[in-house]
């Protein structure tokens, strides 16, 4: 065989793989367009004439119908129960009707030796608002991903005691569990408040990370304490961290403790330092943040230029004294910052 029947050998073959394919993905799509029409066809001979102006289809008739739908399609219709059922007695009857086996069923699945059936099982709990009491023994799950959705399903049951498992996930060797974690108690509130300022005060914990950045988010009066307390950590990130929790919380101690971090020895820590003072906007800080600006590091000049211009008179004053300064760096930060277009008709 010459190369060039072996090239067109080659060609044919693939031309041959290429029109497979496409008749694999076509005919994939075609079945999924049939099911679609299949469903939506089952769900509008359940609803009857629900959607119409005839008689209603009564309440025990539509929930038995309701309930010989396979499991798939009455799970998609309860997590998206819009138009003519939605926000009615219909809904409820659905709900009721949908959920009568599927509780048991998925409560089942949580038992199961497949982490993915325990993974079914939290979602379908959790589009059912069920689950309190077989759920929170998936917290200790052995695999992330039920981990994670246990921690996602937390969020809608107010009970407090799964708020501090929730703060224990925050230990959680898996990013994603720590992720889903704080993801939880940032969208919990004031709920996660007492068990975080608890493990933040705690001696042995090793992830503080994650616990000081939930802190910032929340922003609580009594997560000011912890956020003082690990601003004097060995731990440059930890400082760094609860700078951001001191600054996002305010007050008096916070500006001394965050001016005092302006000379810290690590730049991360001086840098959000500065930027904290800058975000409250305290001008009496403006004489410690104008040292700031002949810091050795680029990063923390910055932010002291940018925190001054913040701080409204009081700190464009010290800009202006800035361009005077013996030392380059700082008078070159202060042009820079006073330069900016928006800034171009400031006195």
């Amino acid at each position: 065989m010459t190369i060039v029947q072996l090239l067109r050998a080659v060609v044919a073959t693939e031309a041959l793989v290429l029109v497979l394919l496409l008749a694999a993905l076509a005919a994939t799509a075609s079945y999924a367009a049939a099911r679609r029409r299949r469903d939506r066809a089952r769900l509008a001979r359940v609803m009857g004439s629900q959607a119409g102006g005839g008689t209603k289809t009564p309440a025990a008739e539509l929930s038995h119908r309701f309930a010989q739908l396979p499991r798939r399609l009455r799970l998609a219709t309860l997590a998206d129960l819009t138009g003519p059922v939605h926000g009615t007695a219909s809904e409820l009857v659905l709900r009721r009707a949908g959920s009568a086996d599927l509780i048991g069923e998925a409560a089942g699945w949580c038992r199961s030796r497949r982490w993915w059936r325990r993974l079914r099982a939290v979602r379908t709990l959790s589009l059912l608002g069920e689950g309190a009491d077989t759920v929170p023994a998936l917290f200790a799950d052995p695999h992330p991903q039920v981990r994670a959705a246990a921690a996602a399903w937390a969020v809608d049951h107010p009970d407090p005691a799964l708020a501090d498992r929730l703060v224990d996930m925050l230990d959680d060797p898996m990013l994603r569990c720590r992720f889903a974690a704080k993801a939880a108690l940032l969208r919990i509130g004031r709920r996660g408040v007492r068990p975080l300022v608890r493990y933040l005060t705690a001696p042995d914990v090793h992830r503080l990370a994650s616990a000081l950045e939930v802190a910032a988010g929340l922003a609580e009066p009594a997560l000011l304490a912890p956020g003082l307390l690990h601003c004097r950590s060995p731990d440059p990130s930890v400082r760094s961290r609860a700078a951001e929790v001191v600054a996002a919380i305010g007050g008096a101690e916070a500006v001394a403790s965050l001016a005092e971090l302006l000379r810290d020895p690590d730049v991360t820590v001086r840098a959000t330092a500065a930027r904290g003072l800058g975000a409250l906007g305290h001008w009496p800080a403006a004489p410690a943040v104008a040292d700031a600006l002949a810091d050795p590091s680029w990063e923390v000049r910055r932010h002291a230029a940018l925190a001054l211009r913040r701080m409204g008179p009081a700190g464009y004053l010290y800009l202006r004294r800035a361009l005077r300064q013996a030392d380059p760096y700082a008078a070159d930060m202060a042009r820079q910052v006073l330069d900016l277009p928006y800034l171009a008709s400031t006195p």
